[in-house]
């Protein structure tokens, strides 16, 4: 059995204006975070190599949460709560049998702080989900050259969304299939696929995947792998149905409200991403190194965006200047949006190089450092400016050492801009500076290890850093903890 409670402060909000825009921003009151868990597990050893887990618990969380429509003030109450029974059956030869059937429910409601409905108030928002699964899956060593691997699922999702009314439920079902081949020591080949088919599609999807690794070396490897993949609109994507009045500062016309709509599409179609990766890891003296180069075509992306806006023609409710204005609005980019909706927008092709290098310095001091590097995303078929550009280059290095019962790290990161367009409208869009965060932290465990005691520090060095535009401010956290261990005999 185990059981937890979390509570952390409200950080600190941005103030003034979105870097590069003249909007604001909104003002409301933040909130901290209060989670609490309790868990427990049974483990029964059968006979033959068999094994039932029997595990459940209840989880609970309060605070604000970031969505597409703003920051969600989550209600104290609101739980998920889950069980899960697994059998496990291992054979002699190695053969590995499993059955898992598990139940989730999650009962939460919020608040949306910066939109209220069409009745002046707060928007709310009640979110009910049960998830029931029943997954099998089993490996077998065929001969000496091959391991097969295969099984399936079949999940059954009920909701009860305020937000989605006409979301009832989705069924899920799907099959794996995967062969690894042992060519020789030099060289084995991987080759699977699945299909899954969904509720909400009127067709089965089709995902492939090989990859082949070649060892020169005992120590080295190089991978070539391909893979296809698909994600299905969520219920939320097909059935959104909500009219929430917005309100904004604008030019000339002071604070104005006005009233957006939400809509689903049922003529969503399922996202899909091909990857392409080629990678070498291996081992040079006493350091592991590794570096890959990743190609990832993306169709069909479901996103979240204005479907309409307000114009001279069709100006919101209320309106106090001349509809021109709209049309103005329009033409810079900072319209006022009547209709949201989930599209699929055609193409994105993502790529980038990841480097990496571990090295241990003495026995008990170890030192790694790794780089990223990711182009800026090329739209096909529609504007860039509809999707998130992440950072282009990311640093990560630090060293860590143990030595008895005292153990201690540094570690610095590096991110460089990003922008960001997946909160409210485009006002709302714009990019975040660079940062570097500097952690450290250190700890001594007792004699008999059944106490830990331990000192954490992020962002040493208090350099306020803005992860998303829309989002909080991280400054220095300095975080204590004592952990405590018993062991029934």
């Amino acid at each position: 059995m185990s059981g937890g409670l979390l509570t952390q402060e409200p950080l600190l909000r941005p103030t003034g204006t979105l870097p590069g825009t003249q909007t604001p921003y909104p003002a409301f009151a933040n909130r901290g975070t209060r989670q609490g868990r309790f868990d427990a597990r049974a483990d029964t050893d059968l006979e033959n190599g068999r094994t039932l887990i029997l595990s459940g618990g209840i989880t609970g969380t309060e605070g604000i949460l970031h969505s597409g429509l703003g920051p969600l003030e989550v209600q104290s109450g609101s739980t998920l709560k889950y069980g899960r029974m697994t059998f496990v059956r291992e054979r002699p030869t190695g053969d590995r049998l499993t059955l898992q059937v598990f139940v989730n429910a999650l009962d939460g409601e919020g608040t949306f702080l910066l939109q209220r409905g069409s009745d002046g108030r707060p928007l709310p928002a009640r979110f009910e989900n049960q998830v029931y699964d029943v997954e099998v899956s089993d490996s077998r060593i065929q001969g000496t050259r091959h391991l097969l691997s295969y099984g399936g699922n079949f999940r059954h999702n009920r909701f009860g969304l305020t937000m989605a009314p006409q979301a009832g439920y989705r069924n899920e079902a799907g099959a794996y299939f995967q062969d690894t081949m042992f060519l020789s020591t030099r060289l084995r080949w991987i080759v699977g696929a699945r299909v899954d088919t969904f509720s909400v599609s009127d067709k089965a999807v089709f995902s492939p995947r090989t990859a082949v690794i070649v060892k020169p070396r005992p120590n080295d490897a190089i991978r070539f792998s391909f893979n296809r993949s698909f994600r299905a609109p969520s219920l939320f994507n097909n059935f959104i149905d909500v009219t929430f009045l917005a309100r904004e500062t604008l030019p000339v016309v002071g604070e104005f409200e006005f009233p957006s709509v939400a809509v689903g599409s049922r003529a969503l179609k399922e996202e899909s991403l091909t990857a392409y990766e080629v990678a070498y890891t291996g081992q040079a003296g006493p350091f592991i190194v590794g570096a890959a180069a990743y190609l990832n075509r993306t169709r069909n992306m479901i996103l979240f965006t204005p479907a309409a806006m307000y114009t001279s023609a069709n100006p919101p409710p209320g309106w106090p200047a001349a509809p021109v204005l709209l049309d103005l609005l329009n033409d810079s980019g900072h319209g006022l949006p009547s209709t949201f909706t989930y599209r699929n927008f055609d193409r994105v092709l993502d790529k980038g190089v990841e480097l990496s290098l571990e090295a241990p310095i003495r026995e008990s001091i170890e030192a790694f450092a790794n780089y990223t590097w990711q182009d800026a995303p090329d739209a096909g078929g529609f504007s860039a400016s509809e999707i998130n550009v992440p950072p282009r280059h990311r640093i990560n290095a630090g060293v860590s050492l143990t030595r008895g019962r005292y153990f201690g790290s540094a570690t610095a990161s590096f991110q460089s801009e990003a922008f960001w367009q997946d909160v409210l409208d485009a006002r709302y869009h714009g990019w975040t500076e660079s940062f570097t965060v500097v952690n450290a932290g250190a700890g001594i465990r007792s004699s008999d290890r059944t106490m830990t005691v331990a000192m954490r520090v992020t962002n040493l060095l208090n350099r306020t850093t803005q992860e998303h535009v829309f989002g909080d401010l991280i400054g220095r956290a300095v975080i204590g903890e004592v952990r405590l261990a018993y062991k029934s005999r």
